[in-house]
């Protein structure tokens, strides 16, 4: 998907058309773009506009062409600060807290662009085979989302284990800067870092572990696994005592290979706790759900044990 130049909503537009009672040229003019955009924008977003048969005295949205074109600055800041309103209004759901607290455990940054950014965004790059999964973040995420995914190819090959892998296609999703995203920012980070802490595990519910897990955790054999990055020894043990204390899932710290720390589920109770409070969420994307094996793995193992 192209990368589109104007971010321009549906709520900004129904404000400033249907409420401003501003045309089309009007919009466009004080945005700098065409009119054909504002006008293919609408349709998209399905927004009813004035019949053209409508009277000169009779349409309000009617102006003087003059005055389109000497669009005034402090119209032009008026809906600035409008925009600017109406994105730190935005509220982020209980759900959407969710994703957003598990992502930021697994895939998922966080960041302000530049230094004299005032807000934060979040931005996560999967490989085009999880198209699907990051399809789901994205309609869940919707209202804060800047624009439509995007598809690249990496610049470059690169070596994993000693072999050259080719240039893969990567699925992008990037947030608007706004208030609620730096309000995250400001619970997971530390110095532009991000820093496991209380606050943020008391974020952490049903649907964040599972996020977590499709995100960075796999099967392997009789057990699953979660990795942990780089995360400081302190932050890991925070982490396993509040599974213990949520769901009494007991894990263990796996830290034999320098900078792949990992959480080891092993044990059939742990391993049910696992798939009960993440089977929900991830039957919802059906190309996540080879996810939930590790059950079957696990008892087909104790059967072939018991034979």
């Amino acid at each position: 998907m192209v990368k589109e130049k104007y971010t321009i909503t549906k709520e900004f537009l129904e404000n400033e058309y249907n409420k401003n009672k501003r045309t089309q040229q009007e919009i466009a003019n004080t945005i700098g773009c065409s009119q054909i955009l504002i006008s293919r924008k609408m349709k998209r977003y399905q927004i009813k506009t004035i019949q053209n048969t409508w009277s000169k005295e009779s349409n309000p949205h009617t102006i003087n062409p003059e005055k389109a074109r000497m669009t005034s600055k402090k119209t032009m800041t008026k809906i600035q600060h409008n925009m600017h309103k109406w994105k730190n209004d935005i509220k982020l759901t209980c759900e959407q807290k969710s994703i957003i607290f598990g992502s930021l455990l697994g895939d998922m940054a966080i960041q302000k662009p530049n230094s004299k950014s005032k807000n934060a965004r979040i931005l996560e790059t999967h490989s085009i085979k999880q198209k699907q999964y990051l399809e789901w973040k994205f309609n869940k995420l919707n209202n804060i989302i800047k624009e439509n995914l995007r598809i690249s190819i990496d610049k470059h090959e690169h070596m994993i284990e000693n072999k050259v892998v080719k240039r893969t296609k990567k699925i992008t999703m990037r947030s608007m800067c706004i208030q609620c995203i730096t309000e995250i920012e400001q619970i997971v980070t530390i110095n532009g870092k991000k820093h496991v802490n209380e606050q943020w595990l008391n974020n952490i519910n049903e649907t964040a572990m599972a996020v977590w897990f499709m995100d960075d955790g796999s099967s392997e054999k009789y057990r699953i696994t979660l990795s942990l990055g780089n995360m400081e020894h302190d932050e890991t043990i925070l982490i396993l005592e509040m599974m213990k204390n949520k769901w009494n899932i007991i894990a263990k710290l796996d830290e034999k290979k320098e900078n792949k720390k990992r959480l080891l589920i092993t044990g059939k109770e742990n391993l049910l706790k696992m798939e009960k409070i993440m089977k929900s969420t991830i039957n919802e994307i059906p190309s996540m759900k080879y996810k939930l094996n590790f059950m079957n793995i696990y008892l087909e193992r104790k059967h072939f044990i018991a034979i």
